[in-house]
């Protein structure tokens, strides 16, 4: 396993610790160090699909609690990985456009 994607999902975890949801935005913008973003996507997709290197909260109210503390910080890196979503979606448009 690479340097990097230890950090990521050690990361992760300590993200779904404080309550959060880890995502590519909250991840790139709480590492101190500059991460590709490819790794991060396919890394926190193999931590959200590994039960058992990612432990899940116990309980709904705990769930419910989650969702109703995002900070700012949270949604603007929320929406930061909507828009390097949307720009990767908008190249590809326009290299399959120019082809």
């Amino acid at each position: 396993m690479s340097d990097n994607r230890q950090y990521i999902e050690k990361l992760c975890e300590e993200i779904q610790q404080r309550g959060g949801t880890p995502t590519v935005g909250i991840l790139r913008s709480r590492s101190t160090r500059p991460l590709p973003i490819r790794e991060v996507i396919e890394t926190l997709k193999h931590w959200k699909s590994n039960p058992t290197s990612n432990k899940e909260s116990n309980s709904d109210q705990t769930s419910v609690d989650k969702r109703n503390t995002v900070t700012l910080e949270d949604r603007v890196a929320i929406l930061e990985e909507q828009v390097v979503l949307l720009k990767q979606q908008l190249r590809t448009l326009s290299k399959n456009n120019g082809a």
